[in-house]
């Protein structure tokens, strides 16, 4: 399945509290969502030394997979397919690198 079709077929999924504004719910689902794969992360570091078991590997795999879920309900409120912007994203480090600034990733450089 390539990134566009999961894009579609996750929307077919999506049941929003409010049907005219639904950025918000998918924008605050996907910051709850990397919260949960960052809890799975610390306890990785915190009870494991830092050793992934399967069990949290699992449980990372089901948390990513929501994060995706998120990111392309977002792009589809903000009506855009999911390959558009990984390609944006793609064009935009390789001008980074090209220029050397691959390192300065995050900082608005205008």
């Amino acid at each position: 399945m390539d990134i566009d079709e999961y894009q579609i077929r996750a929307r077919e999924t999506a049941m929003y509290p409010n049907i005219d504004n639904n950025l918000n719910y998918t924008l605050i689902g996907l910051a709850g969502e990397v919260g949960e794969v960052m809890n799975i992360y610390k306890k990785m570091i915190r009870d494991h030394q830092g050793v992934m078991t399967e069990e949290m590997r699992t449980k990372l795999i089901d948390e990513m997979g929501d994060i995706h879920w998120c990111m392309a309900m977002a792009e589809c409120e903000i009506k855009i397919k999911s390959s558009e912007v990984m390609k944006i994203n793609l064009d935009k480090l390789r001008m980074r690198r090209e220029s050397g600034t691959i390192h300065d990733i995050g900082r608005d450089k205008t």
